[in-house]
């Protein structure tokens, strides 16, 4: 007599078929170890529950059942990375229309950390001049100085500098047109 096991998912029955089951244990993977663990020999049915996102779920077992694997529109690339990794599923299994939504995720994800680097080192400098700035000597003019160049927002001066500076380019453009 075969064995009938099921996989329920947020109420998502999905059948387990020894194919399917051979499938999931070739990933060496935590959704694998779970699934393992709860089978019992001496039973011929198994009924085994967790709780997942339930679109990945579904897209995983139609990739297990020898579909394409795609990632659903209602989630974010980075849960269904942490999806991909319960399965022990690599990236690169994803199909290219999913594939470079998923990589573009990750990328821009990158570009905003090193633009909040660079934001918090410019602030930090900001705030290093304007300090120095408050200061009294030479050090103090030079600091005014470099707020002025270097920040146009810093003030009244800067601001003046910045239009004076649009001027001058202004003149030079409408001369040499």
């Amino acid at each position: 007599m075969e064995k009938t096991r099921y996989i329920s998912n947020r109420g998502v029955r999905h059948e387990l078929s020894d194919q399917l089951l051979g499938r999931i244990r070739e990933t060496n993977s935590n959704a694998a170890e779970h699934i393992i663990t709860a089978i019992k020999d001496d039973s011929n049915c198994m009924d085994f529950r967790f709780n997942r996102h339930t679109s990945s779920t579904n897209n995983i077992f139609d990739y297990f059942n020898g579909g394409k694997l795609h990632m659903p529109a209602d989630i974010c690339p980075q849960k269904f990375n942490e999806e991909l990794e319960f399965w022990g599923l690599p990236e690169t299994a994803l199909e290219m229309c999913c594939f470079t939504k998923y990589v573009s995720y990750f990328d821009n994800l990158n570009i905003l950390k090193v633009l909040e680097e660079g934001e918090c080192k410019r602030n930090f400098m900001f705030e290093k001049v304007a300090t120095m700035a408050r200061g009294h000597g030479w050090m103090s003019i030079q600091a005014r100085m470099w707020s002025v160049m270097e920040y146009p927002t810093s003030s009244m001066l800067a601001k003046v500098k910045l239009l004076s500076k649009i001027s001058v380019e202004v003149i030079f453009i409408i001369t040499y047109i």
